[in-house]
C-alpha cells in the first residue's frame, strides 16, 4: 500500500474530503458506466433481430412430445 501511494502523485496531492474535479466525475461516473452498460446490454442487441447480423427465424411453431415406455413387469 505504501508503494501505491508513493508512486501515484495525483493521489498523494489530494486532500481527503476534497471535491472531485469535473473531468474525474465524467470519466468515472459517466464514461465507465456507459462502457459497463454496453458490455452488459450489447450482446442482446448483437445477437437479436435488431442487430442486423442474424436473419429472421423461420420457425413459427413447434411440438414436443414426451412418452415413458416401461416394458419390464414387476
Amino acid at each position: 500500500m505504501y508503494c501505491a501511494k508513493n508512486g501515484n502523485i495525483s493521489y498523494s496531492k489530494k486532500v481527503f474530503g476534497a471535491e472531485a474535479d469535473p473531468i474525474d466525475k465524467f470519466i468515472f461516473g459517466f464514461l465507465i458506466s456507459m462502457i459497463i452498460m454496453a458490455l452488459l446490454i450489447g450482446p442482446f442487441f448483437l445477437f437479436s433481430e435488431y442487430g442486423g447480423l442474424t436473419g429472421p427465424n423461420p420457425v413459427t411453431s413447434a411440438q414436443f412430445d414426451v412418452s415413458l415406455v416401461i416394458s419390464k413387469t414387476v
